[in-house]
């Protein structure tokens, strides 16, 4: 009974991390992982943990920001091209949906998931589960968040879409008279926000307040 409960409290103690660059298996203590803190392989000197003082206000803010943004990025003009008195404009939306009319019905669906879709739940996540976790709200419905957002992390492909964008830029600038809209540089804030809050964000910390300050939510 006394060893048990001794390597219970050992286990709440320390916590085991995989290092992602080496696969070094490291036995991290809870008191090194406060605020502010950096933990690094001591193998390879890799990345394993950074908390930003107050990680969760930031989070949440740019979650926010990205879900004001989003209506702006998809649906706001992105370029105009005037060729001999015609002139037409594109939106992000508007670029998936001629993608179907022409046949390209798998190209539209994954350019709409990855760059439309998974976005959105993206900062829709990050919000539920920061607010929660700011409010110390625990629930099974935030533990389905942070699997779900998990699993669409790796699927959002915003920087592959304005690499397009800008390609087409160029190639259709000699057409015509090609006019940047607003659209564009909400699409451009909404990467750089999708990029900031990816680094800010780290489920691993909320899956640990969870169990320090959720204990006994499950019941």
């Amino acid at each position: 009974m006394t060893t048990s409960c001794r390597n219970s409290q050992d286990s709440i103690k320390n916590e085991l991390i995989v290092c992602q660059e080496c696969d070094a298996l490291i036995t991290v203590h809870l008191a090194q992982l406060r605020e502010g803190n950096s933990v690094s392989c001591p193998r390879c000197d890799g990345h394993l943990i950074k908390h930003y003082r107050n990680r969760l206000m930031p989070s949440m803010l740019i979650a926010l920001s990205g879900l004001v943004l989003f209506y702006p990025a998809n649906f706001l003009p992105v370029m105009s091209l005037s060729v001999l008195g015609n002139s037409g404009q594109n939106t992000m939306v508007k670029g998936v949906y001629q993608l179907a009319m022409e046949g390209y019905w798998w190209m539209a669906s994954l350019v709409l998931f990855c760059s439309v879709l998974v976005p959105l739940l993206k900062f829709c996540l990050i919000f539920f589960i920061t607010l929660n976790a700011y409010l110390s709200t625990w629930s099974r419905a935030l533990m389905h968040a942070l699997k779900f957002y998990q699993k669409i992390e790796v699927w959002g492909m915003l920087d592959v879409y304005l690499i397009a964008i800008l390609l087409s830029y160029i190639k259709m600038s000699d057409m015509g008279d090609l006019i940047v809209d607003v659209g564009l540089f909400c699409f451009i804030v909404f990467l750089l926000l999708d990029v900031l809050v990816s680094t800010r964000f780290e489920p691993r910390a909320i899956w640990r307040q969870m169990d320090e300050e959720g204990r006994g939510w499950r019941q």
